[in-house]
């Protein structure tokens, strides 16, 4: 590994948004021996088109021109390297005695093929919450973020991430999950095993006080918070209740059937249960993807036309 974080684990946290995400990094960041980054997106923005282009050039079967031609995949991957582990080393010089790096961007989930590429000993901390939670809160926020979500949208949201996420036990040994349920119920054991598993010494009690400090009322209220997370919505808004069953409430039984009906397989795999029979689900659920699919459409559409004009 490059000499910029030679001596240093790279740790990526990922999982669905409003799935605790933040929260989990703000508890792991607690102990001296983390350095954390918040949503740098390196590989999910930056970093793309790099790992995309020599993919397709690669593969194309008149390569007349393009960089392969003068670098060879080994030589072009070192240069990546280089490059990321630059900026990872720079985000986290504040904290230059951190044996771990830890970066938490959602979305490079889909990226891990190309960050074990050039980090093939990268740790991934995936966290799973259930996505009648996710549905609810993602809904709930959605005027502050500027986008309009729907249950099926939140829905599909949720199992993309959670696909892809879990997918990355397949790609390399240094992979854990986290269930948001748990970490609410027990939080300081939940992060005394992860900080066993990244080989960090933080005793129980360590934990206990992270996970004080964190406490979701304690994270509305800190001032600072908001710029040091680069927030650009209410703290307020942002970290909601914490609670993990209040989507019994802000969901109506029609969006929880539906939800329920789209993620039913997914949901036992990570242990949450259903709770509308599914013979009741069948009618409502129905009637709600067929108003679904005819919004797409009529989406698509309109797409269609307008990038004829």
């Amino acid at each position: 590994m490059t000499a910029a974080i030679q001596d240093q684990k790279l740790l990526f946290l990922v999982g669905s948004q409003r799935s605790g995400t933040t929260w989990l990094h703000l508890l792991l960041a607690q102990s001296p021996s983390i350095a954390p980054l918040y949503e740098t997106r390196l590989f999910s923005e930056y970093m793309r088109s790099c790992f995309q282009t020599w993919n397709q050039r690669a593969s194309a079967t008149k390569n007349m021109d393009g960089l392969h031609n003068v670098l060879g995949q080994h030589e072009y991957r070192d240069l990546l390297r280089e490059f990321a582990a630059g900026a990872l080393a720079k985000g986290a010089a504040g904290r230059p005695s951190a044996s771990i790096i830890l970066e938490k961007s959602p979305d490079h989930a889909f990226f891990a093929k190309d960050i074990l590429s050039i980090f093939p000993n990268a740790y991934f901390l995936h966290i799973v919450r259930d996505p009648r939670a996710v549905v609810a809160s993602l809904k709930a926020i959605s005027p502050s973020w500027g986008i309009v979500w729907n249950a099926a949208d939140a829905c599909h949201t949720w199992l993309r991430h959670v696909a892809a996420a879990h997918t990355i036990s397949t790609l390399t040994t240094n992979y854990r999950e986290v269930r948001y349920e748990d970490l609410t119920a027990a939080g300081p054991c939940v992060l005394h095993a992860t900080f066993a598993w990244l080989g960090v010494s933080a005793s129980p009690d360590d934990c206990a006080r992270y996970y004080a400090a964190c406490r979701i009322d304690s994270l509305r209220a800190d001032k600072g918070l908001g710029e040091r997370l680069h927030l650009e919505i209410a703290q307020s808004d942002f970290f909601r209740r914490g609670e993990s069953d209040s989507w019994k409430t802000e969901l109506s039984r029609r969006e929880i059937a539906l939800v329920e009906a789209l993620a039913e397989p997914s949901m036992k795999q990570f242990g949450y249960q259903v709770t509308v029979p599914r013979q009741s689900r069948s009618a409502i659920v129905g009637m709600m993807l067929a108003s679904v699919r005819f919004r797409q459409a009529a989406k698509w559409r309109l797409r269609y036309v307008a990038d004829r004009l």
